[in-house]
């Protein structure tokens, strides 16, 4: 069953933040934050930190949370990026990232940042069973 994603207030037009929920109890979150100068041109929000509960990972969560946040940016007129997971292997993201530019869902920068280009569709994923 997939979780249902809330945008949490934060009060702030620098930032956002969405939750996860599965049943009542939050499962996941995602936080992004404008960064002060474009990439590749473009307002940028970058996410700082996402965390799925391990007993609710290989669930899609965390894609279900990078998709809300990657529309959100969007809808604020800007775009999603990673400005270091494509140069740090042991970033938190770096392979969703990574999975996203080989699925061609997000693109590579000049400055070497992942973007995901608006607007944004389902995100892909490997539809492993183990």
């Amino acid at each position: 069953m997939p979780a249902v994603i809330r945008e949490v207030e934060t009060g702030g037009k620098l930032s956002f933040r969405f939750d996860a929920y599965c049943g009542d109890r939050v499962c996941g979150s995602i936080n992004v934050v404008k960064l002060p100068k474009p990439v590749g041109g473009r307002v940028s929000w970058n996410v700082r930190g996402v965390y799925v509960d391990a007993n609710h990972r290989r669930q899609r969560i965390g894609t279900q949370l990078y998709e809300a946040a990657a529309r959100e940016a969007c809808r604020r007129r800007g775009q999603l990026v990673s400005v270091a997971g494509n140069r740090d292997p042991g970033a938190h993201s770096h392979d969703f990232w990574a999975k996203q530019a080989r699925l061609r869902a997000a693109t590579v920068t000049r400055t070497g940042s992942y973007a995901l280009p608006c607007p944004v569709t389902a995100l892909g994923h490997s539809r492993r069973t183990t």
